[in-house]
């Protein structure tokens, strides 16, 4: 994650399925693909902050520049995150919040289910 716009976000990709991303990918996630429900409700910044980790989906080719993502799903969202107050790793607390393993503070993401 390294850019936040009110009608989506742009990302970094890693990796592709199993597969590390060798040279730069750029990937989108509209506003309206974010979450499943309650669509008209979602702020971007509540839900994504620059260097979550984030798992998505596939949807389309963009431009030649970026390819289209989705986290609409259950087991989609930020996986991983930096919390905004200490920096120190966070992990999925609930499905909308994280909390940092150091302080307990707990921030709103639109958090994947872990897989367990």
């Amino acid at each position: 994650m390294f850019r936040i716009r009110d009608d989506g976000v742009y990302v970094r990709m890693l990796q592709l399925n199993d597969v590390k991303v060798q040279q730069h990918l750029e990937g989108y996630i509209k506003k309206e693909y974010i979450r499943e429900k309650e669509i008209d409700a979602v702020k971007v910044h509540k839900c994504y902050l620059p260097g979550d980790i984030v798992r998505a989906k596939f949807l389309s080719f963009g431009d030649g520049r970026r390819v289209y993502l989705s986290t609409a799903g259950e087991d989609l969202g930020v996986m991983y995150a930096k919390s905004a107050t200490s920096g120190k790793l966070m992990l999925p607390y609930s499905w909308s919040e994280m909390i940092c393993l150091k302080s307990g503070v707990k921030e709103e993401r639109k958090v994947a289910k872990p897989n367990i």
